[in-house]
C-alpha cells in the first residue's frame, strides 16, 4: 500500500512549504485515496471551491465585513466578490459602526 504524501509532509516544517506544494500534496493524497480508480468528474470545481471559501472568509473577516476592501485585497471587482460569496455560501459579516 502506498503511503499518503500528506503524512510524509507532516514530518517536515509546514511553514516552509508553499501553498502550491500543499495543494499538490492534498491532490496527490486524494488520488491515492481512490486506490487506483479515477475520481468522479468535477475535481477542478471542487479544488477551486476548497481554496476560495477559506480565502474569501479570512479576507472578509480581516476587513470586518467591508466588501469593497475585501474585493480590493483580492484584486477582483466588488460585484464579482458579492456573487462569489453567495455561490460559496459565505455568511456576510455585519460591520459595526464605531
Amino acid at each position: 500500500m502506498q503511503q499518503s504524501p500528506i503524512n510524509n509532509a507532516q514530518n517536515h516544517d509546514m511553514t516552509k512549504v508553499g501553498l502550491s506544494e500543499l495543494v499538490r500534496l492534498h491532490i496527490q493524497d486524494y488520488f491515492i485515496a481512490h486506490n487506483g480508480e479515477l475520481p468522479a468528474s468535477g475535481l477542478y470545481k471542487c479544488v477551486i471551491t476548497e481554496v476560495e471559501r477559506p480565502l474569501f472568509q479570512i479576507v472578509l473577516n480581516a476587513v470586518k465585513g467591508n466588501q469593497a476592501k475585501a474585493s480590493k485585497i483580492l484584486g477582483i471587482n466588488r460585484n464579482t466578490f458579492r456573487k462569489k460569496i453567495i455561490e460559496l455560501g459565505i455568511v456576510r459579516v455585519k460591520r459595526t459602526k464605531t
